[in-house]
């Protein structure tokens, strides 16, 4: 059986604030075995992000790789970007992109590099 195999785990702390989620883990039956991983320069004009090795949109996990600048993501619409979300220095984000999504990227100040996995449905 060809399975993606996810694990998360969560724990805040500031000050006295403190928070957590249990461990979590899923596994997912992939139908078609492909993978794309580009790293990919993101620059401060919105764009596509493409993975052409997948047929089916699966898994995405993303990371931002650049030490001062962040990003915005999010899928296009009428040509251009809803922003979704912000990848900061560092930061990573893991989802399951949607069949017929396009994702788009711009990063704010400069460009920055973000590297991908991406695994078919």
């Amino acid at each position: 059986m060809a399975e993606i195999a996810l694990s998360f785990i969560g724990t805040l702390t500031n000050g006295s604030l403190q928070d957590a989620f249990p461990n979590a883990s899923l596994a997912v039956t992939q139908s078609v075995a492909k993978v794309d991983g580009p790293t990919v320069s993101v620059t401060t004009s919105e764009a596509d992000v493409s993975f052409p090795s997948i047929s089916t949109n699966g898994y995405l996990w993303m990371r931002n790789i650049d030490d001062t600048n962040f990003v915005k993501y999010g899928p296009k619409s009428g040509g251009s970007m809803i922003e979704f979300g912000r990848l900061y220095p560092g930061e990573i984000a893991v989802y399951r992109l949607a069949t017929g999504v396009t994702l788009r990227m711009i990063a704010d100040t400069a460009t920055c590099k973000v590297q991908f996995k991406h695994w078919n449905n």
